[in-house]
C-alpha cells in the first residue's frame, strides 16, 4: 500500500466535514447542548487552518484514507488533536505513520514534547 500525506488546502474542507462529523460520532463528550452541532464542526475546520494548525489528508492508493490535526509550536509543546482513519483502511498501520510523521515535523520545528490528544473510544 502506498501512502502519500500532503498537508490539507481549502479544498479538502468538503472531506473534512465529512470525516469530523464520522469522528465526533463515537465523542460522548463532544456536543455542547446550546451549540448546534454543524455550527461547532464548522469552527472545527476553520481551527484546522489556523497559525499554527497543520492538518494533513492520508492518501492510500490513490484514495482519502483519512487526515491528523496537530498544532505545532517551536520552541515548546505541540499537539495531535485529532487522526481520523477511514474504516476500510484501519488496522494497516496508517495512524502511526500519520503520528510518526507528525512528530518528525515538531522536532524539526524545535517542539520540546508531543502531546496526543484523542479519545480511545470507536473503532
Amino acid at each position: 500500500m502506498e501512502l502519500i500525506i500532503r498537508e490539507a488546502t481549502q479544498d479538502d474542507k468538503e472531506y473534512l466535514q465529512l470525516t469530523l462529523s464520522r469522528l465526533f460520532e463515537v465523542c460522548d463528550n463532544f456536543v455542547a447542548s446550546d451549540v448546534p452541532f454543524e455550527l461547532v464542526k464548522m469552527k472545527q475546520i476553520d481551527g484546522m487552518f489556523g497559525e499554527h494548525s497543520r492538518t494533513f489528508i492520508l492518501n492510500a492508493d490513490g484514495e482519502n484514507a483519512g487526515f491528523i490535526h496537530s498544532e505545532i509550536y517551536e520552541n515548546a509543546y505541540s499537539t495531535i488533536e485529532n487522526i481520523y482513519v477511514e474504516p476500510s483502511f484501519r488496522n494497516k498501520g496508517l495512524g502511526q505513520k500519520a503520528i510518526a510523521y507528525i512528530d518528525d515535523i515538531a522536532v524539526k520545528a524545535g517542539s520540546n514534547a508531543l502531546d496526543i490528544r484523542m479519545t480511545t473510544k470507536g473503532n
